[in-house]
């Protein structure tokens, strides 16, 4: 067995809940691990290389795809595996973690180095994520191992979580917490996926909804970049779906009071209906006044009708949501 091979077993031993392991051709460049993301194995092709100081610059490390010619840069073993960078740094008790999405080194032919500031890597140990932009606007995170599977889930969906997003997901879910339980990690671990998951795909669809509205209030017309995409029957509930149908361009107001359950569409006028408690509130706060009269009577659709909210979405909602719209009648 190669060094390479053996560098490539000892990363994965590190990595929890891998479903099977196994080095491939070339020497264990890449290698391919199976991590359970939503129940399914997701294939990830591992290119493990060490780190080391760049003798160019001293704050700045660099890892090193291999030298021969003799293999592909960057593999995504015929397109079934995500391509993982994967940069090791066992130089302190603890080992950190180095990895960039290496989709955007597919097909090149020649060697090259990812870079960063060696600054992320004691971060990484005293914090457990950091996160540097490349000058060539890749995102490089540093980590410890445990957390190796929120870093893919990131990845997977595109990377459209902040920096801070990402940090707080992952330091609300316990999975940093010192003396973790291995048992608790994997929970942790298994929650902040999830959860990177689910915003992640509120964004992506946030901003065809709100493109499909015209960057405007369905409720009342405002704009001023001051707008979310709300998904009618929510992202969480069983067999929802992203399509621009179930969903709404909303200003903050209109898409908190409607996630509270405070407004009401009637699913085949359109009509917009407010709370009782608002209209009540409206009598002496000129505020909740100045709301509920800068509500429009229906919503205001989207152009193309192939993005009109469908009627089986408020429906959906209105099901799943049962205790909170007994106020509300057709």
């Amino acid at each position: 067995m190669t060094p390479r091979a053996r560098k490539f077993i000892s990363v994965a031993q590190e990595i929890p809940k891998i479903i099977a392991d196994s080095v491939v051709e070339n020497d264990g460049w890449p290698g391919v691990i199976a991590i359970p993301l939503e129940g399914t194995p997701q294939l990830i092709a591992l290119h493990v290389s060490n780190v080391s100081p760049h003798a160019r610059k001293p704050h700045e490390m660099r890892f090193q795809n291999p030298a021969k010619n003799n293999r592909p840069p960057v593999s995504n073993i015929d397109g079934t595996a995500l391509p993982i960078l994967l940069g090791v740094d066992n130089t302190a008790e603890s080992t950190v973690f180095i990895a960039v999405n290496g989709n955007s080194r597919l097909g090149s032919t020649k060697r090259f180095s990812i870079l960063f500031n060696k600054s992320i890597i004691s971060r990484a140990r005293s914090d457990g994520l950091s996160v540097y932009q490349s000058s060539k606007g890749e995102r490089i995170y540093a980590f410890t191992p445990g957390i190796f599977n929120i870093i893919i889930t990131h990845i997977l969906n595109k990377e459209t979580l902040s920096n801070d997003e990402l940090l707080k997901i992952i330091i609300s879910s316990g999975a940093l917490e010192k003396d973790i339980t291995k048992e608790k990690e994997v929970e942790a671990v298994a929650r902040a996926s999830r959860l990177v998951r689910t915003l992640a795909r509120k964004s992506g669809a946030g901003l065809k909804i709100r493109t499909a509205y015209e960057h405007k209030c369905a409720m009342c017309g405002i704009g001023s970049n001051l707008l979310q995409g709300a998904h009618i029957y929510p992202v969480e509930a069983p067999g929802s779906t992203d399509e621009i149908w179930n969903g709404l361009s909303l200003c903050h107001n209109h898409h908190g009071a409607f996630d509270l359950h405070l407004i009401w569409v009637n699913p085949l006028d359109k009509s917009i209906h407010l709370h009782p408690s608002l209209h009540e509130e409206a009598r002496t706060n000129s505020g909740t006044r100045h709301f509920i009269e800068s509500t429009h009577i229906k919503l205001t659709l989207p152009v193309a009708n192939a993005s009109t909210p469908r009627d089986a979405m408020f429906e959906q909602r209105y099901t799943y949501f049962i205790d909170c719209y007994d106020w509300a009648t057709l």
